[in-house]
């Protein structure tokens, strides 16, 4: 509508060229008033493709002629070019032209207030520059203006939290310097520490509970009310990790012996030639803290929402779980409140045989051995169940044959500690003489004539 309102008064093209021939605001109200244009819908319109052509010249890189418009219309350069908000400096930032962006933030009429102001989503040229991994424009802004990392979104997120979500390691580590910490409110630190352990940023999470270790260690995020022990023990055995190829220096992360090549060129000057980090320190520090409360509390922080043991068996992470129990024993009797099953159901219901190799050599164990669930089932009852429900829905010819010498192993390695009577009218397996005398199963036929022959 606006190309046909120009294209069909062309007098109207004239009115175009008085901001470029006129010295001042006083001056380009005069020359409109000649034409007789100087109502405010017109005046909209001149004004609107004035900021068309800033916004092409910003996208293009054309600093000398967006900067002839600056120098006779100052006010330009804080004024939105577009209509989500963007300012001419959030339209450089995000078009990555570097040299734009510097003569921009050093111009004699740019303030550095003007830095500060946000589009319609809430974000900083400053934030966009984070989520990029734009770390020399980050240096440019900050010399202008040092209170920029530390002015918030609309939902209150620092360019520090953007920058833990998308792991640019270096950035991270910049925006969370000692100074700038001691001007972040908590709540603001208390994130970033939940951040840093879900990117697998391990040295910045130990940073920062080195400087607040009491208050961090007992935290609980926001999301699902965990804390960091619940996030390290959920965490798989095999971290997740960045390196570099030296070979062709793209940028791959390593996760559970796979490796996938990252997209983003951007990433690859932040990834290091190592771990970024290891849990193992993080994980001392947080349970040295642990360990000094008192025994209600600390049995709450570690059961709720969930039992951290537990949750490192479903995981996988056995390194923690052998951890754990090496440091604190009674950790091995905690029950499952809703289901009664103890470590040993769990450790049996994951199939993992090292572990419970592990859990059975520890002089403790004899506390659970013969310990029951809700349902009455001792572990080889609770693994029989298992197997019969796993049977019941049709698997295949060699995942039962798998599921049932995982019970002869069971069988085998408990001996006669797991003797405990089943409960009636329940899929279980009976044992007598230390033998295997019968097996119930709720299946159909031929895979129960299978299981006969097995």
């Amino acid at each position: 509508m606006e190309v046909a309102f120009w294209r069909d008064r062309d007098w109207e093209v004239e009115i175009r060229k008085i901001p470029r021939e006129c010295n001042s605001a006083a001056d380009c109200m005069a020359r409109y008033n000649t034409f007789g244009a100087c109502d405010d819908v017109k005046f909209a319109r001149i004004a609107g493709s004035l900021k068309q052509e800033l916004y092409t010249y910003t996208l293009q890189n054309m600093w000398d002629e967006a900067k002839s418009i600056y120098d006779k219309f100052p006010d330009m350069v804080r004024i939105p070019l577009t209509s989500s908000g963007d300012t001419a400096l959030h339209v450089a930032v995000t078009a990555n032209n570097t040299d734009f962006v510097k003569k921009f933030v050093n111009f004699e009429h740019v303030t550095p207030k003007d830095l500060e102001i946000p589009n319609a989503e809430g974000n900083t040229a400053f934030c966009i520059a984070t989520v990029q991994g734009s770390a020399k424009f980050l240096q440019i802004m900050t010399k202008k203006n040092e209170k920029l990392p530390l002015i918030p979104r609309h939902d209150e997120m620092l360019p520090v939290h953007f920058a833990t979500l998308s792991c640019y390691h270096k950035i991270v580590q910049d925006l969370s310097s000692e100074d700038r910490l001691q001007k972040m409110d908590f709540k603001d630190i208390e994130r970033l520490f939940f951040m840093a352990i879900k990117s697998n940023m391990y040295e910045v999470a130990t940073k920062l509970v080195e400087k607040y270790p009491r208050s961090l260690s007992i935290a609980r995020d926001d999301e699902e009310n965990l804390t960091a022990l619940h996030m390290l023990a959920r965490k798989p055995s095999e971290k997740s990790y960045m390196q570099v190829n030296n070979q062709n220096g793209k940028a791959f992360w390593y996760m559970n012996g796979k490796a996938f090549w990252y997209q983003n060129d951007m990433h690859k000057q932040y990834c290091s030639n190592k771990k970024e980090g290891s849990p193992w320190k993080l994980l001392k520090i947080i349970w040295a803290q642990v360990r000094e409360l008192e025994y209600k509390k600390r049995l709450k922080l570690i059961t709720e929402p969930s039992i951290v043991l537990f949750d490192a068996v479903k995981s996988t992470n056995v390194e923690v779980v052998k951890w754990l129990l090496y440091m604190n024993r009674e950790l091995l009797t905690i029950k499952d409140p809703k289901s009664g099953q103890n470590l040993l159901h769990w450790v049996v219901s994951h199939g993992q045989r090292d572990l419970l190799c592990f859990i059975l050599k520890m002089r403790t164990v004899k506390l659970i051995l013969r310990a029951v669930d809700n349902d009455r089932n001792n572990v080889l009852h609770f693994a029989a169940c298992q197997l019969s429900e796993a049977s019941s829905s049709l698997r295949t010819r060699s995942k039962l044959r798998g599921d049932w010498r995982w019970l002869m192993f069971l069988h085998d390695i408990g001996g006669t500690s797991f003797k405990q009577p089943a409960k009636p009218n329940r899929s279980s397996l009976v044992i007598q003489g230390g033998r295997f005398t019968r097996l119930v199963f709720v299946i159909c036929d031929p895979i129960e004539i299978w299981l006969d022959e097995v």
